[in-house]
């Protein structure tokens, strides 16, 4: 196993945040790990909102490659924009 931790900006400006539901998809030149929802409790993805989350992979993913983002709508809410000022990513221990 490997874990990662991620973090997450949205951005601040008016309409930056969302309430849709968000998940994390990390690729490396050893594999993948399994699509991860981004959730805490409360409104995770706020205009100026940043959090710290893990994805755990079932083996090291080498060197990161792309770090897939999934957003879709949350309930019954229609899908909602986003801007996601920023992401990082790094494995622990």
């Amino acid at each position: 196993m490997a874990a990662y931790r991620v973090r997450v900006s949205t951005g601040r400006q008016a309409l930056a945040g969302t309430m849709d539901a968000v998940a994390l998809t990390l690729v490396g030149t050893r594999g993948r790990s399994p699509r991860t929802p981004l959730d805490r409790w409360g409104p995770d993805f706020a205009c100026g909102a940043r959090g710290e989350y893990q994805v755990v992979a079932p083996r090291a993913l080498g060197r990161l490659l792309v770090a897939r983002v999934h957003k879709g709508p949350f309930g019954g809410l229609p899908e909602s924009p986003w801007f996601l000022e920023g992401l990082w990513v790094w494995r622990e221990g």
